[in-house]
């Protein structure tokens, strides 16, 4: 494996649209030479207050002898309303 890299994006329900949201910490990263790579932490810090469910998706980019290949995982959706920074 050359290269490994994740995309993390965070989706916040707002009535019945969903929004995306960058995370503030932990939005991607890489890993070089090695055949794993695991998202762990991601924060979001909200710029105002109230109660939402939450989902987020990984968009993963390995390539592997000077192909490129891709994946996405999607996160399941919080069972609750949470409320931002639970």
């Amino acid at each position: 494996m050359t290269s490994i890299h994740h995309k993390n994006t965070l989706r916040q329900k707002n009535l019945i649209n969903w929004k995306l949201v960058n995370p503030t910490k932990g939005g991607s990263n890489k890993n070089y030479g090695a055949t794993a790579l695991s998202s762990k932490s991601i924060n979001y810090s909200c710029p105002k207050k109230g109660k939402h469910w939450w989902s987020g998706s990984t968009l993963g980019t390995m390539i592997y002898k000077g192909e490129t290949y891709y994946a996405r995982s999607y996160a399941p959706v919080s069972k609750s309303k949470l409320a931002c920074g639970s």
